[in-house]
């Protein structure tokens, strides 16, 4: 028994699992027909918990560029995303893991700390959503700002690479662990990615609109 709970717990062992149900080569496939609901119905469905005065505004900066609507529709591509299959992994997600959602933090230690700083549409949901949207991301700000194709592929690679090397450091600063956190967690270098945010950071979606799909944070 002990010994089906180890396996169970395993991170690589579970990671080659979650490939077959969705392998590395599909994850850029996309099927509209999928998609299980109307983008533009999504966004107007928040609309009843924002102030009112604001949602012109809000509709205005979206509708600017494919930038801009990008930034205001987190809530869209989760839904999309919830159209497909996912690993099964579950995290506390940032929800709106785009790139200009990292910054400088100032840490305890009077020091600062690249990470992410917005966590308004925090909620659990498959780790690679967080990852799939702050890669995207830096393609549609690339082709937004006149950056050649090759030079977004690179960033997209050197992004899933940091993740990945940090996601293995971190993993294995774990196994040795005796508390559920240590300060080995902490690193001052500017590549290091998101800690999970603290509980006072989290939200609750108890009062999200019913027909956004349920793995869709509204985007504030």
């Amino acid at each position: 028994m002990a010994g089906d709970k180890g396996k169970r717990l395993d991170p690589v062992a579970r990671g080659r699992a979650a490939r077959k149900t969705v392998p590395r080569s599909h994850l850029g496939d996309w099927d509209p027909s999928r998609r299980g609901h109307d983008a533009l119905a999504t966004i107007l469905a928040q609309n009843t918990m924002r102030d009112q005065r604001l949602i012109a505004i809000r509709h205005g900066r979206m509708s600017a560029s494919p930038w801009t609507y990008y930034r205001g529709a987190a809530a869209v591509m989760a839904a999309d995303l919830a159209s497909r299959p996912n690993t099964g992994i579950t995290v506390q997600m940032c929800g709106d893991a785009h790139v200009l959602n990292f910054g400088l933090w100032n840490t305890p230690e009077r020091s600062l700390a690249f990470d992410l700083r917005d966590f308004d549409e925090t909620l659990p949901g498959p780790f690679e959503w967080d990852l799939l949207r702050f890669l995207t991301s830096l393609v549609v700000l690339a082709r937004e700002n006149g950056v050649p194709a090759e030079v977004a592929d690179a960033s997209v690679r050197a992004g899933l690479h940091g993740y990945r090397t940090w996601m293995k450091t971190y993993s294995g600063g774990l196994s040795s662990m005796s508390g559920p956190r240590s300060s080995t967690w902490r690193t001052s270098s500017p590549t290091s990615p998101p800690r999970t945010p603290s509980t006072s950071s989290t939200r609750s979606w108890r009062n999200r609109p019913a027909n956004v799909a349920a793995a869709a944070p509204p985007r504030s």
